[in-house]
């Protein structure tokens, strides 16, 4: 009967087979991917949330983290890179990947030049410049709100590292928490900072249901994070908190108004002031840095105390600096073999030369290791995406959740730079591992609505 059918109406009918098997075809296709897109995402998530806590614990395996997050991007580039997506990731990001890159040119350039490679030394710069750079690309193909999740990673990591702390005070308790198992003092606290500002911008995030217990356990968070940041006794990190101030008032005023920004301002230097006033062993350090530093520049140049050991280590940096001003020594390995020799010359003490290994600052490190060349290298690793954060923030256009990403990114980069000025924040892998995807989660999330998934 079908072929007595009139003409049109069999093309009627083929065509709605047609249709239909392409349909359903189709929606076959989707609820197949979709387990797999929302898995990988929410592996993402998953993974830069451990981070931090890894960081700042005991747990650890942070590059085993770093390297899963790797091939899951290095996936997702390959093989899921929406077309537009590409397009657009080499057509904005490409000034960024070029300065990004430069520092392991310049590590090349020099080890070239000495005719010795520092292995190490480039590693930490592939590791940093690559892992910026797939991170991102894959993230831009990823749901932005499922990547927001990420954020009670750092929520946690608060908990976690003012837990460290008091139990490390409550047994060094006049002196400081030692916390050398993990980190430093100086860097524990640095960190401990940044992960409390980090969960303080996340306030303008909804991402529960549950607005109000979300807001009180993150107001709660911050104040746990300052009095543990209290309890590290670190005096550098507090010179990046009126900075990570301005950047909350550049993303914030246009949300809440002067007014009221005003107000927030007066209430959150209060609760710091006080936070500050309340440890004497604090106040106690940075009344004790002031007569070290007076004191190494003028009568003891010689002197053993924290200030005075860092100037030491600066001078005998510039003076290495100064032997090779473009190229500098070609390692920073170098640094602790040419220590015996400034010992001679009274520029350090044998006490130092003993105790201390690396210059204590990542700018007087570069410098002394590979030159002008290096130190421009390295600022281009704060100031390239720093220049992107701040120009999202600034920008009149981009709603308030984008400018939060943008704040958070921003925070990491003039972060990690101010606390670079007196110790090595890249001094190992993982460190260089957590800045990496924290820049190119910042990036991802800062993305105007039009682009991000």
């Amino acid at each position: 009967m079908a072929v007595n059918q009139p003409l049109g109406l069999q093309i009627r009918r083929r065509s709605s087979l047609v249709f239909l098997k392409i349909y359903f075809q189709n929606r076959r296709d989707l609820v197949l991917n979709m387990p797999r897109q929302v898995s990988i995402t929410q592996s993402f998530a998953l993974l830069i949330a451990l981070l931090p806590i890894m960081v700042l614990s005991e747990i650890g395996r942070t590059s085993a983290a770093f390297i899963l997050l790797m091939c899951l991007s290095s996936y997702i580039c390959i093989f899921k890179f929406d077309r537009n997506k590409a397009i657009y990731y080499f057509a904005n990001y490409r000034y960024l990947l070029v300065a990004l890159f430069l520092n392991a040119a310049v590590i090349l350039v020099s080890s070239a030049y000495h005719g010795k490679f520092s292995g190490s030394d480039f590693e930490r710069a592939i590791r940093l410049a690559a892992g910026v750079a797939l991170f991102l690309g894959a993230s831009l193909n990823l749901n932005v709100n499922v990547l927001k999740q990420a954020v009670w990673g750092f929520l946690i990591a608060v908990w976690v590292s003012t837990y460290y702390v008091v139990m490390s005070a409550l047994v060094s308790f006049p002196e400081r928490p030692d916390l050398d198992f993990i980190h430093n003092a100086v860097t524990y606290g640095n960190l401990l900072l940044l992960v409390t500002a980090i969960s303080a911008f996340s306030i303008g995030w909804r991402l529960t249901p549950y607005k109000k217990v979300e807001l009180v356990f993150k107001f709660l968070t911050v104040m746990v994070g300052l009095i543990g940041l209290v309890l590290t006794q670190t005096r550098g990190a507090w010179l990046a908190i009126p900075i990570f101030i301005i950047i909350g008032s550049l993303i914030f005023y246009r949300t809440v108004g002067w007014q009221k920004l005003i107000v927030s301002l007066g209430l959150a230097v209060l609760v710091l002031l006080g936070t500050f006033t309340a440890s004497s062993s604090l106040r106690d350090r940075i009344a004790t840095g002031f007569h070290e530093t007076k004191e190494c520049l003028s009568t003891n140049t010689l002197a053993f105390s924290s200030m005075c050991n860092r100037i030491q280590l600066w001078h005998a940096s510039l003076s290495i600096f100064k032997q090779n001003p473009l190229l500098g020594s070609g390692s920073t390995s170098n640094f602790s073999k040419a220590l015996p020799s400034f010992v001679e010359q009274k520029i350090v003490s044998q006490q130092v030369a003993n105790e201390f290994g690396e210059p204590h600052s990542e700018f007087f490190q570069q410098l002394s290791a590979f030159g002008l060349f290096g130190f421009i290298a390295l600022l281009m690793v704060y100031v390239a995406p720093g220049f992107i954060f701040l120009r999202r923030i600034i920008s009149p256009k981009g709603d308030l959740s984008s400018k939060i990403g943008a704040g958070i990114g921003l925070c990491v980069c003039t972060g990690f730079f101010i606390f670079g000025l007196t110790e090595l924040m890249f001094r190992t892998m993982h460190m260089v591992s957590l800045y990496a995807v924290m820049v190119g989660w910042a990036l991802a999330l800062s993305e105007p609505e039009s682009i991000a998934s």
